[in-house]
């Protein structure tokens, strides 16, 4: 596996985090995403010549070789804008292993989140972590991996054939699992299908943004989106002019 250092590759995420700073943000950078799309996963799936989108991955030495080799690229990486080395970087909040790793079964999920948070914490003792997992069929069973920092989740109510009212609900039984865990729950995305701007739209929104939150549960919830490495890396099978990231 090589890696793209140049101007179209980890360069653009070197501006990325510079512009943030000077705004006074906080990212949360995920590592990886599963879907194809975005290469990611699937790409480095596909090196291998296997055709398993849930397993191989996840399980196979050489793509968790190569997850850690991407991994500590990125976070000893020296900014060139700022001087500094990302694990040192204040502007960056917090890495994601991957966004939506859907390992399936969900055993290997777990055994594989646990096993690179602690491969991030090695490398990185002053950024949080969190899996990036949508999280909502399992109900945070990430959230007790001791080397995750905090929860994470998705929330799609009509991909996950839901009332507003019953993912309203679902916002509250999360905070319920973060407060016993002792750890925060970030829905980190949230969307409703429909025309922008429309009353189908903007009242699941409305509702979405400030749902009845028990005062000693609100500590433990919070609503985030963030951005991603992934989107530096190539669609499956292809090459792209942004890629941070290619076949050796």
């Amino acid at each position: 596996m090589a890696i793209n250092d140049g101007a179209n590759g980890m360069q653009k995420i070197d501006f990325l985090v510079a512009e943030a700073g000077k705004r006074r943000l906080r990212l949360i950078i995920a590592f990886l995403d599963f879907w194809a799309y975005t290469g990611g996963a699937q790409q480095m799936r596909a090196w291998y010549g296997s055709q398993d989108q849930s397993t191989f991955f996840f399980d196979d030495p050489r793509t968790k070789r190569d997850y850690r080799t991407w991994v500590r690229h990125v976070v000893q990486r020296v900014n060139l804008l700022t001087g500094l080395a990302y694990r040192d970087d204040p502007t960056i909040m917090a890495w994601e292993l991957t966004n939506e790793g859907n390992a399936r079964p969900e055993a290997l999920r777990l055994a594989w989140t646990a096993e690179m948070s602690a491969y991030v914490k090695s490398l990185d003792s002053n950024h949080l972590v969190s899996s990036g997992h949508a999280n909502v069929s399992e109900k945070l069973s990430d959230l007790t991996i001791p080397t995750l920092d905090f929860g994470t989740w998705h929330g799609y109510p009509l991909y996950y054939n839901l009332t507003v009212q019953q993912f309203d609900d679902q916002i509250t039984e999360f905070c319920q699992l973060a407060a016993r865990a002792n750890k925060p729950v970030l829905l980190e995305e949230f969307g409703y299908a429909a025309l922008i701007g429309t009353p189908p739209m903007l009242t699941p929104y409305g509702s979405m943004r400030s749902p009845a939150i028990p005062g000693a549960l609100a500590g433990s919830c919070g609503r985030w989106r963030r951005g991603r490495t992934a989107d530096a890396i190539p669609p499956t099978n292809t090459t792209s002019s942004i890629s941070a990231m290619t076949e050796a």
